[in-house]
């Protein structure tokens, strides 16, 4: 049963994310600030839903922001991907302008050198977040098991 004040992150993975990790994947749920791993990058929140995938979550910086450290982005979640044992990351920019944003992120996320098909890129409504629970919790939250 989701609980007040926690993210209903199961619900955004699979309804806008389209992953269709099976259940026991979401029985833990850890949301970190991003700066406790992207120093000096853009991010709000690094989710780590079991041990299989990791989110980095992008809300508070401009679309361009983004696109301009895009490689760098990429470069430090599959680091951490890999060190970690997550089967996947996924960068999730949430914006006002989606369809703008969508196409040059998308643009400039494949011509990245060293993309592997384990990186996703997705680009979602900022109001999105919100309806999840996720509006800059800056703190660390454990769902319960």
């Amino acid at each position: 049963m989701q609980q007040t004040g926690v993210p209903d992150v199961k619900h955004l993975v699979r309804s806008e994310l389209g992953c269709a990790c099976p259940d026991h994947v979401f029985e833990r749920i850890d949301i970190l600030e991003a700066s406790s791993r992207f120093a000096d990058l853009p991010g709000d929140y690094l989710i780590a839903v079991g041990n299989r995938l990791l989110l980095l979550v992008i809300s508070s910086a401009s679309w361009w922001e983004v696109a301009a450290r895009l490689e760098r982005l990429f470069m430090r979640g599959r680091e951490l991907r890999d060190f970690e044992g997550f089967n996947r990351f996924r960068l999730v920019v949430a914006v006002a302008e989606v369809a703008a944003a969508r196409a040059e992120l998308a643009e400039r996320f494949a011509a990245l050198p060293d993309r592997d098909d384990r990186m996703h890129l997705h680009v979602i409504r900022s109001e999105v977040l919100a309806a999840h629970g996720l509006v800059r919790a800056r703190r660390h939250i454990s769902e319960p098991r």
